[in-house]
């Protein structure tokens, strides 16, 4: 072969490479049916934060995967036909969009999905406070946990409701934390039934009652239920009472109605100012060495079992 023959050859052999390279070659083509057929991409939320877990479906052949750690996806299908794609994860709403998938490679979609929230670790919590003059306060404390997937601060778009009894209440204060909020309620009996005329029998018929926690707007989300407990007997026999005189440093006395397990804690106000106070736990009397002027004060002992619910007695004595 001669040496134009050799260099014709050469020339033909080098623009076949070269239609095989470059930005138009099938090969870099993402819809290069080297790469396979489908659809892949990225499922995040509206953070624009991956998703890992999520799963997603294609249907009607019901060809599902599970997101990566950055929220990756792909499918093989078929091409040239039209799908229902699909994510799904359980702290997002799901997202779906029809995709017509090429019948020469690969389409990229991207998913943006929209997280929910949750309700975990309803709590109902009972409270007794003896006044002076024989009347007795109850209540009920209500807790839950608010979470979303994409942090606290979106929770502010929901209100937390309680329901006692057929009538709704909404939260009365909320406390954050990175991903969630406790959510909180102070129900008195009188605000839940209005006038009571037998509190005894009224306190024995809340009992066992069931506490239904909501989130509004919360369509498709669960709510969460807890039971009402019983009410715990308060201490009795508070010396000094009615108003005797206590010298400083004084003796503070009591009788426990509840052997043990309980946590003590004692408060001494003057209006809406709290001078002293001393949590401990299982003891009948304490030594008050707080410094307190002239005047009336009342005092406290509160009772906490285990479980959080509170029984609490008050008495008034007085500095000279």
């Amino acid at each position: 072969m001669n040496k134009t023959k050799i260099s014709t050859l050469l020339l033909v052999l080098g623009l076949l490479s070269g239609l095989g390279c470059g930005p138009d070659a099938k090969r870099d083509n993402p819809l290069d049916p080297v790469n396979g057929r489908g659809v892949w991409g990225t499922v995040r939320n509206s953070k624009a934060s991956p998703v890992p877990g999520a799963v997603v479906t294609a249907g009607p052949v019901n060809i599902n995967t599970v997101c990566d750690a950055q929220g990756g996806y792909q499918l093989e299908l078929p091409g040239g036909e039209r799908y229902i794609l699909a994510v799904r994860h359980p702290q997002y709403y799901d997202a779906a969009d029809t995709i017509d998938v090429p019948s020469d490679g690969k389409l990229e979609y991207d998913f943006i999905i929209t997280g929910k929230p949750s309700l975990s670790n309803p709590r109902v919590n009972t409270y007794v406070i003896a006044h002076e003059n024989g009347q007795l306060d109850r209540g009920l404390v209500l807790e839950c946990l608010g979470t979303h997937p994409e942090g606290q601060a979106s929770l502010d778009a929901y209100l937390f409701y309680a329901m006692v009894e057929g009538k709704t209440y909404p939260a009365d204060s909320s406390k954050p934390d990175v991903s969630v909020k406790k959510y909180a309620w102070d129900l008195n009996l009188e605000l839940i039934y209005g006038t009571i005329y037998d509190p005894e029998s009224l306190a024995a018929w809340i009992i066992g009652k069931t506490v239904t926690f909501s989130i509004e707007p919360g369509e498709g989300l669960a709510p969460r239920q807890a039971t009402v407990p019983l009410f715990s007997p308060v201490p009795t026999s508070l010396v000094p009472n009615n108003g005797a005189a206590l010298a400083l440093p004084g003796n503070l006395s009591w009788t426990n109605a509840q052997a043990s397990g309980v946590d003590i804690t004692i408060e001494i106000w003057q209006g809406t100012q709290k001078y002293w106070s001393l949590t401990t736990a299982n003891v009948s009397n304490v030594q008050c060495t707080a410094t307190l002027a002239a005047g009336v004060y009342l005092w406290l002992v509160r009772a906490t079992d285990g479980d959080g619910n509170s029984a609490a007695v008050e008495a008034t004595f007085t500095i000279p």
